[in-house]
């Protein structure tokens, strides 16, 4: 008699909203120069999953008028998730830019 070897596998996915807990800031230098600084923070530890998010944000706005303005800043980002179960993987990204942009102000700004 002769033997039978079955294998199968199963995959599911799955997306789901990830709260992040963090804080930011933003403090009016003068009327028309707004600071701003945010950052954001996850931490995941499931089975044989592990993961972490951090993601930082420092602008600089400047309004030419009163409603209308231009920004400048630095943003970061650092991922890590990595799977130590039957199919290991890793993700490792880090991120670093410049950003640049028009900002509107809408109702009463005074």
């Amino acid at each position: 008699m002769g033997t039978i070897q079955v294998q199968t596998r199963s995959e599911d996915d799955l997306i789901a909203p990830v709260p992040t807990f963090g804080f930011f800031i933003t403090y009016a230098i003068t009327r028309n120069v707004v600071f701003r600084l945010k950052a954001d923070f996850f931490d995941l530890d499931i089975d044989d999953f592990e993961g972490s998010l951090i993601a930082t944000n420092m602008t600089f706005d400047w309004y030419f008028s009163r409603h209308v303005g231009i920004g400048v800043g630095v943003t970061g980002s650092d991922l890590s998730f990595r799977s130590l179960g039957d199919d290991p993987f890793l993700v490792d990204y880090q991120q670093t830019g410049l950003v640049g942009y028009f900002t509107f102000a809408f109702g009463d700004v005074d």
